[in-house]
């Protein structure tokens, strides 16, 4: 079973990119004045990564806490996770993150982790994460296709 997963995430991966040059005319008639101009990688409901618009405005109107965490790895890990997952705690997706392959791109990066309401406002309608720049936004809980939290984290 492992191998179909990885399979269909290059699969998806490579869809992605073909996707990517088709959507970025179609979503560029639907952005709003309140989108950043860079770029967004995002994985959807409906199936392969498309590029879409990060909205920061959107996420500087919620709620978070957590920020820099040092991890049992003596890496210090961006986590800020919305006030709706009270449940969710900054220190658990830190040692997630610390735990995942990665270089030293993960000094750099800010992981906002959401409920699936949020994640759409900042990401776009049915989206499940984005990426874009040195920030991702994240589900923190399954999404309703039965996606975990953590699969979303991993893909972005």
């Amino acid at each position: 079973m492992p191998s179909r997963s990885l399979a269909a995430v290059f699969a998806g991966s490579l869809l992605a990119l073909v996707a990517a040059g088709s959507a970025c005319t179609r979503d560029s008639a639907t952005a709003t004045a309140t989108a950043t101009a860079m770029p967004t990688l995002v994985r959807s409901f409906e199936g392969p990564a498309v590029t879409a618009r990060f909205d920061r405005s959107a996420r500087s109107a919620l709620t978070w806490r957590g920020g820099p965490i040092t991890a049992s790895t003596g890496e210090v890990v961006r986590v800020y996770v919305s006030d709706a997952l009270p449940a969710e705690t900054p220190e658990k997706w830190a040692e997630f993150l610390a735990k995942l392959t990665h270089g030293p791109e993960l000094a750099l990066l800010t992981s906002n982790i959401a409920s699936l309401e949020e994640v759409q406002d900042l990401c776009g309608a049915r989206a499940l994460g984005c990426y874009s720049g040195n920030e991702m936004v994240s589900l923190g809980e399954p999404a309703p296709d039965g996606t975990t939290a953590e699969e979303v984290v991993r893909h972005e």
